[in-house]
């Protein structure tokens, strides 16, 4: 009794042909994703040291607060037009609240 007949025998060599091709597709996914893993770890971590020395100098700078700081004449212009959308709310608000007014005089 043959236990490998030739069938059998090809089978087995399709199989094994199988394995090894994807034995070597692994292989060369592996051998592709290692060195981006590794620089993605690496960016990362450059980036953090980054963040780090950057936050340090803003934080060392005297000139920081006055840059941050709005201009006087802008925070004055702010408040006079602040102030007539107020009026202007105001006015528009008795507008409609009299509105039947107006539409006599149309009349």
């Amino acid at each position: 009794m043959k236990y490998f007949t030739e069938n059998n025998f090809g089978k087995t060599h399709g199989m094994r042909k199988r394995i090894d091709a994807y034995f070597k597709l692994i292989v060369r996914n592996l051998r592709e994703s290692v060195p981006k893993i590794i620089g993605k770890y690496l960016v990362k971590e450059i980036e953090d040291n980054m963040q780090i020395d950057l936050s340090n100098l803003i934080s060392n700078l005297n000139i920081t607060q006055n840059t941050l700081l709005e201009s006087s004449n802008i925070v004055e212009r702010r408040n006079v037009l602040k102030n007539m959308i107020n009026i202007m709310k105001s006015a528009q608000k008795i507008i409609n609240q009299n509105g039947h007014f107006i539409n006599a005089m149309k009349i």
